[in-house]
């Protein structure tokens, strides 16, 4: 029952379709420094902990193409080469804005003292704040799913938004699996500690990608057998003869 619970968890830290992955990219060029970050989550996979870390001194080049970022969860560095054509994009931002990284940090959060600090709530509440507007334009950005937290001894159960930080990186990491690449090249580039992680994800994303048709397979004639035998009756009474 624990692996269950474990699947479904990772199924809903959630799917995004690749028509959703544009519209997010796309409606963010309103806001600069957010669709850079959606641009870290998309085209490199990076955790929103991990993005909210970089600093202009992480960069090894002026085409601003190789970075040095922390690992969020193994605490560790390692060379993480940029899309080049994101780098562009990126290196456009940095010199328009260069002045604004104080600390270096390209998306700081501030102390009262000025001083920039890394903080999860500042990115996260600008998110929701854009995702809002997205509900309001494009109805499936209102979608939640029942997340069953880590705590499976308690059951913790409760609800979240299906599209957030975490699963623009899923749209990355299952984006190299459509490609055809192999467990442990996903594995690699996703800097996982084990190729496990890839295919418990990947199970429920191939299982997410066919639900319609298992649906269809499994219920469709079911449903239209139920159907006629309804409106064969007429009454509730013939239902109990």
């Amino acid at each position: 029952m624990r692996t269950v619970d474990k699947i479904q968890q990772k199924k809903t830290n959630s799917f995004i379709t690749t028509r959703e992955a544009f519209i997010l990219w796309k409606e963010s060029s309103y806001y600069p420094k957010l669709q850079l970050m959606i641009g870290f989550a998309l085209f490199r996979g990076l955790r929103i902990g991990e993005i909210r870390a970089i600093n202009i001194k992480d960069f090894k080049n002026p085409e601003f193409n190789k970075i040095d970022v922390i690992i969020q969860k193994s605490n560790i560095k390692d060379e993480f080469p940029i899309l080049e054509e994101f780098a562009a994009h990126l290196k456009t931002y940095i010199v328009e804005n260069l002045h604004t990284f104080k600390g270096g940090y390209l998306f700081p959060t501030y102390t009262k003292t000025d001083k920039p600090y890394i903080c999860r709530g500042v990115s996260n509440d600008m998110f929701w704040k854009y995702r809002k507007k997205l509900m309001a334009k494009y109805p499936e950005f209102a979608d939640k799913v029942i997340y069953h937290g880590y705590n499976f001894k308690t059951g913790k159960k409760y609800e979240k938004h299906r599209v957030g930080w975490h699963s623009m990186r899923r749209w990355f990491e299952t984006q190299l699996w459509e490609k055809g690449y192999k467990i442990a090249e996903i594995s690699h580039i996703m800097r996982y500690k084990s190729p496990k992680t890839v295919y418990t994800y990947l199970d429920c994303y191939n299982t997410w990608k066919k639900e319609r048709e298992i649906l269809k397979d499994t219920f469709g004639l079911t449903f239209k057998d139920m159907i006629g035998f309804v409106e064969g009756q007429r009454t509730l009474v013939e239902f109990t003869a």
